[in-house]
C-alpha cells in the first residue's frame, strides 16, 4: 500500500491528515482516473458512432441530428471532465470555492468559441478576463488554504519560486 492509497483521519477543520485538502488523497487519485479516463471514452464514442453512421447511411448522408450528437459526444467528452475537474479542484481548497472552477471554464470556453459569436471581440475580453480573475482567485484560496504553490518558467533549468502561508511543507532541500 502506498502513502496515496492509505487511509486518512479527517481532522476538525474539515482538511484530511498529512493535506491541507478537504478531499482524501484516494478520493483525488479515483477522480482523477475517472475524469482522465472520460477525456478519451466521450470523444472515442463520438467517432466510433461517427464511422458507425458513415457506414449505416453512406458518407455524406448522414442526418444532421446524427452529426450533432456525435459532436456533442465529443465535446461533452472534454467539456464535462474539465468542468467537474474545475470545480473538485476549487472545493478540495474550499468549500465555497466551486464558482472560481466554473469561472476558469467558462473563461477556456470563451476564448475557444469567440469567433463563433456576433461580437467576438467582447467573447475574446470576457474569456481572457474571466481566466486571469479565476487564476488570481485560485491562487488566493490556495494560499489561504496553505497548499503547497510553485511558479516556474516552463524552460530547462528555471528556477522554481514556492509561494507559502503558515506551517505548509515547501521544498525539499537536500
Amino acid at each position: 500500500m502506498t502513502n496515496n492509497d492509505a487511509p486518512q483521519k479527517k481532522l476538525a477543520n474539515g482538511r484530511y491528515e498529512g493535506t491541507n485538502y478537504r478531499y482524501s488523497n484516494a478520493f483525488i487519485k479515483k477522480m482523477t482516473g475517472w475524469l482522465i479516463a472520460l477525456i478519451f471514452i466521450g470523444p472515442a464514442i463520438g467517432a466510433g458512432l461517427a464511422i458507425f453512421g458513415d457506414s449505416t447511411y453512406g458518407a455524406g448522408n448522414v442526418p444532421d441530428w446524427y452529426t450533432i450528437m456525435c459532436i456533442v459526444f465529443v465535446a461533452s467528452g472534454i467539456a464535462l471532465p474539465l468542468t467537474v475537474s474545475a470545480w473538485l479542484g476549487a472545493t478540495a481548497l474550499n468549500k465555497y470555492a466551486g464558482p472560481v472552477g466554473l469561472l476558469f471554464v467558462f473563461g477556456i470556453g470563451a476564448l475557444a468559441a469567440n469567433q463563433y459569436f456576433e461580437n467576438p471581440t467582447v467573447w475574446l475580453w470576457l474569456g481572457a478576463g474571466s481566466l486571469v480573475v479565476s487564476g488570481l482567485l485560485f491562487f488566493y484560496i490556495g494560499f489561504q488554504a496553505k497548499v503547497p504553490i510553485w511558479l516556474q518558467l516552463p524552460i530547462l533549468n528555471s528556477p522554481r519560486v514556492y509561494i507559502t502561508k503558515g506551517d505548509t511543507e515547501g521544498p525539499k532541500k537536500k
